[in-house]
C-alpha cells in the first residue's frame, strides 16, 4: 500500500517546480510522503509524548492525596488505686481516621484529617461506656526558608517542561536535517538518472561510429584498425553504463529508505534539472542580515536557551537548599464525644451514639491549637555547596556552547554562501564547455566526413562532449544542492518547502501534508 501512495504522489508531482521555485514538485512530494512514512521522526516523535508523560508525572507531587486507617486494639492493664481496689483495666478500642493532605507549589504542607474512636471499658472513673470520640484537626506547615516560595518547589517541574519543550524543538531539528538529507539524496539520484541517460547516449554514438566504420571497412574505405577501435570504444561505453545503472540503481535504495517505501523502477526524474533553463540567480543578502535572521531562526539557539534556563532553574534550587530549614508549623482541631451513661452521675449530656459526637464536635464543645517552630542545619553542608558550585559550572558551560554555537553558525553561513557563489560561477562555465564540446564534436563529425579525421580523434570529442554535459549536470545539481544548505544555515528549511506546524496538544504536525 505505502508503495502505490508514494508511486501516486510522485506521478502527480509531474511539474518541474512547485509553486515556491526552488522545489520541484516531485521533491514536494516526496517530501510529504517521508514526513508521513519515516521511522526515524516516528521515533523521535515518542520522545516528545514520553517527556509529557514525565512533566506530568513531576506535577503529580502537587495533586492531593487521601489517606485513611482503621483498627482494633484490646488491653488489659494492671491497676491498684489508693483506695484499695486492684485489678485490670480491660478496654476495647476501635478507631477509624481518613484525611487530605496536600502541599502547595511555595512549599505549603497541608493536612486536614477527620478519626473517630469507639471505647468499651471497665474504667468506672468515666461514666460513659461505649464512648465515641470524634475529631477534626487542620494542620499547616509553612517552610519560612529552605524549601519557600515556587522556585524552590517547582524547580523539577519547570526543567522538566522545559525539556519537554526542548524534545518538540529536537524534533523539528531533525526534521530540518532529514529535509536536508533527503533533498541531497534526491538530487543525486536526479544525477545518476541523468548520468544513465548520457552514458546511453555516449553508446549510441559510438554504435554509430561502429555502424559505419563497418562499412567504409567494406568499401575498403578505413582499415580495420578503425573497427577494432571503434568495437573498443562501444565496450568501454558499455561498461560505463552498466555502472552508471549500478549507481543509479544503488541511489534509488538509498532514497526510497529515506521515505521508507520503494521508488518505482520505471519512475523517471528526468528534465528536472534543464541545462537549457538555468535557475535564476537572486543576490544574496550581506552576512551581517543572515547572521542576524540565523539567531532568531535556528532551532538550536532556542534548544541552547532552554540548556541555560534550565541550568538556572537547578541552581536557584540548589542555592534555596543550602539555608537552614525553620517550618512554621500550625495546628488547630475541635473535638466532639458521645456515649452510653453507665448511670454514675445521672442525667449525662453526652448521653448519645456516634452521630451526637459529630454533632458535638460542630458545637466545638472540645478544642485544641498549637503553634510553633523546627529548626534544623547541617554542620558543614559539603555536597549542598558542591552541587550549587557544579550548577554553577554548568551555567558556564552552557553559556560557553552558546557563544561557541553563534561562532559555528556564522562560520557555516559564510562557507554556504561561498559556495552558492562559487557554485553559481561553475554554472556558467560548465555551460560554456559544454556548449563548445558540442560544438567540437559537430565539427569533427564533418571533418570525419571528409576523411579528415579518424576513429580515435571522433571518439576523443564523443567522450569530451559527455564529460562536458555531465559537469554540466553536475554543477546544476551543486547549485541546487547549495541553495538546500544555505537555506539550512539561514534558518528557512520549512518555508523552502511551504511546511506550516501545528501542535494539537497531542503531537505535532504539518497542517499541509
Amino acid at each position: 500500500m505505502k508503495i502505490l501512495v508514494v508511486a501516486g504522489m510522485l506521478l502527480l508531482g509531474i511539474g518541474t517546480h512547485a509553486a515556491g521555485g526552488d522545489v520541484p514538485d516531485v521533491l514536494q512530494a516526496l517530501v510529504a510522503a517521508g514526513l508521513k512514512n519515516n521511522l526515524g521522526l516516528q521515533i523521535q516523535k515518542l520522545q516528545i509524548a514520553q517527556q509529557k508523560e514525565q512533566s506530568l508525572a513531576e506535577s503529580a507531587q502537587f495533586d492531593s492525596v487521601i489517606h485513611g486507617g482503621m483498627g482494633f486494639e484490646r488491653s488489659a492493664t494492671p491497676y491498684e488505686s489508693a483506695s484499695g481496689f486492684s485489678g485490670n483495666l480491660d478496654s476495647n478500642v476501635v478507631d477509624n481516621q481518613v484525611g487530605v493532605s496536600k502541599r502547595l507549589s511555595v512549599g505549603t504542607e497541608l493536612n486536614a484529617l477527620l478519626s473517630s474512636q469507639w471505647v468499651d471499658d471497665n474504667d468506672f472513673s468515666n461514666d460513659l461506656n461505649h464512648r465515641y470520640r470524634t475529631s477534626l484537626v487542620l494542620e499547616i506547615n509553612q517552610p519560612l526558608l529552605k524549601g519557600l516560595g515556587r522556585a524552590a518547589n517547582m524547580s523539577a517541574l519547570n526543567i522538566s517542561r522545559n525539556q519537554e519543550r526542548q524534545e518538540s524543538l529536537n524534533y523539528l531539528l531533525l526534521v530540518q536535517d532529514y529535509l536536508l538529507q533527503l533533498e541531497s539524496s534526491f538530487w543525486q539520484f536526479v544525477y545518476r538518472q541523468e548520468q544513465v541517460a548520457l552514458r546511453s547516449k555516449s553508446l549510441r554514438l559510438a554504435q554509430e561510429l561502429l555502424a559505419g566504420n563497418h562499412k567504409k571497412h567494406t568499401a575498403g574505405l578505413v582499415a580495420v584498425t578503425e573497427v577494432q577501435e571503434a568495437e573498443t570504444a562501444v565496450a568501454d561505453r558499455e561498461l560505463s553504463l552498466s555502472q552508471a545503472l549500478q549507481q543509479r540503481d544503488v541511489q534509488r535504495e538509498v532514497l526510497g529508505r529515506l521515505i521508507n517505501s520503494e521508488i518505482p523502477e520505471n519512475r523517471q526524474f528526468l528534465g528536472i534539472v534543464d541545462p537549457g533553463a538555468p535557475p535564476d540567480v537572486t543576490e544574496l543578502p550581506p552576512l551581517v542580515e543572515m547572521l542576524t535572521a540565523a539567531f532568531e531562526r535556528r532551532l538550536e539557539f532556542k534548544i541552547s536557551d532552554y540548556d541555560i534556563a534550565n541550568v538556572r532553574l537547578r541552581t536557584a534550587a540548589r542555592k534555596n537548599a543550602l539555608q537552614p530549614q525553620l517550618d512554621l508549623n500550625l495546628k488547630g482541631g475541635i473535638m466532639g464525644l458521645a456515649g452510653d451513661d453507665r448511670g454514675t452521675i445521672a442525667g449525662s449530656r453526652y448521653q448519645g451514639g456516634f452521630g451526637d459526637a459529630l454533632g458535638d464536635m460542630s458545637e466545638a464543645d472540645g478544642y485544641q491549637w498549637r503553634i510553633g517552630l523546627t529548626f534544623s542545619m547541617p554542620f558543614e553542608q559539603r555536597e549542598g555547596k558542591a552541587r550549587l558550585n557544579q550548577s554553577r559550572q554548568q551555567l558556564r558551560q552552557a553559556r560557553y556552547r552558546r557563544e561557541d554555537l553563534a561562532l559555528q553558525v556564522r562560520a557555516e553561513l559564510a562557507e554556504q554562501a561561498i559556495q552558492v557563489e562559487r557554485a553559481r560561477e561553475q554554472l556558467d562555465i560548465a555551460e560554456r564547455f559544454a556548449e563548445l564540446a558540442r560544438i567540437s564534436l559537430d565539427q569533427e563529425a564533418r571533418r570525419l566526413q571528409e576523411g579528415l579525421s579518424n576513429t580515435f580523434r571522433m571518439i576523443s570529442f564523443q567522450e569530451k562532449m559527455v564529460e562536458a554535459e555531465l559537469g554540466q549536470i553536475q554543477a546544476l545539481v551543486n547549485y541546487y544542492q547549495s541553495l538546500a544548505q544555505l537555506t539550512y544555515a539561514r534558518g528557512n528549511t520549512f518555508s523552502r518547502y511551504q511546511l506550516v506546524m501545528v501542535d494539537d496538544a497531542e503531537e505535532l504536525s504539518f497542517e499541509n501534508l
